[in-house]
């Protein structure tokens, strides 16, 4: 609602299905966003709140495995710890498949959007 209100006002012209897209929410789940929101404010804290932030992204996601920002911040969270608290490889590489995903659900939406 507010971006369309943004857009609106200053009087953006969208392409096609990008109107639609603003409809729709980065999750069907209120519970889910809440946990994704709260993840994001403490995944660079430090190396505990790190590991809280995954496991509240671990919660997002089951109960919405789409959510693409859930996707992208878990994969966020393990580089995140694999840079700041050298945490080993194994973290740095479980980090890359999780981007590679949200990425592809984010184009699937993009491409439902448009049709």
């Amino acid at each position: 609602e507010v971006s369309k209100r943004i857009v609106d006002a200053l009087h953006i012209e969208l392409k096609p299905g990008e109107r639609e897209m603003l409809d729709r929410a980065p999750t069907r789940s209120a519970e889910a966003y809440q946990l994704y929101l709260r993840a994001r404010e403490m995944m660079d804290q430090g190396r505990a709140e790190n590991m809280q932030a995954e496991e509240l992204l671990r919660q997002a996601l089951a109960l919405d495995p789409d959510f693409a920002l859930a996707l992208a911040g878990l994969g966020e969270t393990y580089a995140r710890r694999a840079m700041r608290w050298w945490s080993g490889i194994e973290i740095a590489d479980q980090a890359m498949p999780l981007a590679e995903k949200a990425l592809a659900r984010a184009h699937e939406l993009l491409e439902e959007a448009r049709s």
